[in-house]
């Protein structure tokens, strides 16, 4: 295999470092005062169109539709349309009328107030247990096993929340903890793959800019979210009959619909993630996020059993 010489290499940098300056340059257009309406009424439009395009696929996926109707996204991308000016001009208003950072002092002097509090909180007995807990648990020593035990306790925590649901709603007779299990042992295999890969990422997309978060969120969404998906069938599969032929039914049947979930739920969650967080903290706060998205998960994978009893 041939090495990529010097002069690939500087032709390389040079024309990511010309598309992240014309970048750079496009957005500064975008949002300088001459283009801020117009740039503003495009966004509205744009996401008033793709929610409703979204929509409209969840319907047809439901057969609550028959066919995508281009008019009825046209109506409500002149609503976004609409919506846009009027936020547009508020703002203006606003930012003209309220002049000056009182907010930001409210803000500083909450935070003071809280900062008393968990200092006063700090010196009681329990409080200090509670910390040193917290940071050996997350400690590097013991991180991983602590990611692990999350991961195992929120997935069964969210299949027990869907199977009573299911009984409530009479889709199913009783409780089955074999199940639960099952999606436990899930939660253990997930939770080791998102270790290991927040610690990775991490170490190769370094800072905390909007241009790190960025990367680290394409990266996750494209290339982990289908690995975690296929890690969730495979994992499943392997406590059931025919385990391959099941995993690949599985994946042919219903990954585009956790795939889609994926999109709704994690893009906002992981700025959050991966723009405050800290990595030890990273599997924790996925995890808590994930328990509604671990009730759905437990109700794709195990819906066609309930409707076929």
């Amino acid at each position: 295999m041939e090495e990529i010489g010097p002069y690939s290499v500087m032709a390389i940098r040079r024309f990511f470092s010309k598309a992240y300056r014309t970048y750079k340059q496009a957005k500064e257009d975008a949002f300088s005062r001459k283009n801020l309406f117009y740039t503003n009424v495009l966004l509205s439009v744009g996401i008033s169109t793709l929610g409703d395009t979204l929509e409209q696929t969840y319907e047809l996926t439901r057969k609550e539709i028959d066919v995508y109707d281009p008019s009825r996204t046209a109506h409500m991308a002149f609503s976004g349309g609409t919506a846009g000016v009027i936020c547009h001009h508020w703002y203006n208003f606003l930012d003209r009328v309220i002049v000056g950072r009182s907010l930001f002092v409210i803000m500083q002097a909450i935070g003071v107030s809280w900062k008393k509090l968990a200092m006063a909180v700090r010196v009681s007995g329990p409080a200090l247990k509670f910390k040193r807990f917290i940071n050996v648990a997350f400690s590097n020593k013991y991180l991983f096993y602590t990611n692990v035990t999350i991961s195992v306790t929120l997935s069964a925590f969210g299949d027990v929340m869907e199977q009573n649901y299911e009984i409530y709603c009479k889709d199913i007779e009783k409780y089955d903890p074999k199940r639960t299990s099952h999606m436990a042992a899930s939660g253990a295999a997930v939770g080791v793959l998102c270790h290991h890969w927040y610690k990775v990422l991490d170490k190769f997309i370094v800072g905390k800019t909007v241009d790190m978060v960025v990367k680290k969120l394409v990266l996750d969404q494209f290339i982990f979210s289908p690995i975690m998906i296929l890690t969730f069938f495979g994992s499943l599969a392997l406590f059931e009959d025919n385990a391959l032929e099941n995993f690949k039914e599985e994946v042919t049947g219903k990954f585009t619909t956790l795939y889609k979930a994926e999109w709704m739920v994690w893009p906002p969650a992981q700025i959050i993630n991966f723009y405050f967080l800290p990595t030890r903290y990273r599997v924790l706060y996925d995890n808590t996020i994930s328990l509604g998205y671990d009730v759905y998960t437990s109700q794709v994978k195990h819906g066609k059993k309930t409707e076929s009893s």
